[in-house]
């Protein structure tokens, strides 16, 4: 688990070399064991295939695979920021179902609200959104999905003496589970759990200080910047209904299919495009460039 990429690449190109499999898939471009993987494929002549698995940051590489499945027009124009794609592009949108964004969820008497912090929250800014939401939203249940990669284990307890109505749920349950639960959702300003609820209809609420991150990265995404995610409030007590109906009003529907190209598509509608373009890898064919 110490060893490097270079480490890694050795091992991965040994690995390719014995089997020469038609492709090498790969769902991130950063961490040593795909870098490695990418690397050694790459020097081999096979193809590669970038699955997207979460919205890009500033951070992120270029991409360069022979085939890159996105999620949407603005994670392609984020990813070309960074430099040139290479190879084909597809737009397959995120996974899951689809529904239509009810604003008016956010006016429903005695809420179910959920609350999705990041991997690093601020417990006290935690236990005031839930106090606050009883205060101001009398919620009768609050829904408390955790990070995937929490950075500590959850400590809810220490900070919130009251927890009736208070259900935690681990990282690793289902996520559009636990989100259908929710009328509407609590989440930082640099969360990308946001995309996954607004695509399942569900309106998201950002709360400044939720997440423990330098305010400069406060809109790593760039959803507020873009008008994808309402702007953030101070308290949970500043938001307005007017104010999220008018926000999700607003050629909404437009703006999300640029995040999100299977955005209110039937299932299975872009199935035959993805088997296409992994044929179109696996045959060798030339792959127009996006």
């Amino acid at each position: 688990t110490s060893a490097d990429p270079l480490v890694f690449s050795i091992i991965a190109g040994l690995m390719l070399a014995a089997r020469r499999p038609g492709a090498v898939p790969v769902w991130g471009e950063r961490n040593r064991e795909e870098v490695g993987f990418i690397a050694a494929a790459r020097v081999l002549g096979i193809p590669r295939v970038f699955v997207a698995h979460a919205y890009p940051t500033p951070f992120s590489p270029p991409l360069d695979f022979t085939l890159s499945i996105l999620e949407g027009e603005q994670a392609a124009a984020a990813r070309r920021l960074k430099g040139p794609i290479t190879g084909e592009v597809l737009l397959v949108g995120m996974e899951g179902e689809s529904a239509r964004l009810d604003p008016r969820r956010i006016e429903r008497a005695n809420p179910v609200i959920g609350i999705f912090p990041p991997k690093a929250p601020s417990w006290k800014a935690l236990a005031a959104i839930v106090r606050g939401c009883r205060a101001h939203y009398r919620a009768r249940r609050f829904v408390v999905r955790w990070h995937p990669s929490m950075l500590e284990t959850p400590r809810l307890a220490h900070r919130l003496a009251d927890r009736t109505g208070v259900e935690e749920y681990p990282g690793s349950a289902r996520f559009h589970d636990v989100a259908r639960q929710c009328d509407w959702v609590i989440a930082a300003e640099n969360s990308n759990v946001h995309l996954p609820l607004l695509k399942l209809g569900i309106p998201t609420v950002a709360v400044k200080g939720l997440g423990l991150y330098p305010r400069n990265r406060s809109d790593l995404y760039g959803f507020i910047e873009h008008g994808i995610v309402l702007p953030p409030v101070d308290s949970i007590r500043d938001l307005r209904a007017d104010d999220v109906a008018a926000f999700f009003s607003d050629c909404w529907v437009t703006k999300f299919k640029d995040y999100d190209a299977s955005y209110l598509l039937p299932p299975g509608a872009i199935e035959n495009d993805v088997r296409r373009a992994i044929h179109r890898v696996l045959s060798d064919a030339p792959a127009e460039v996006t």
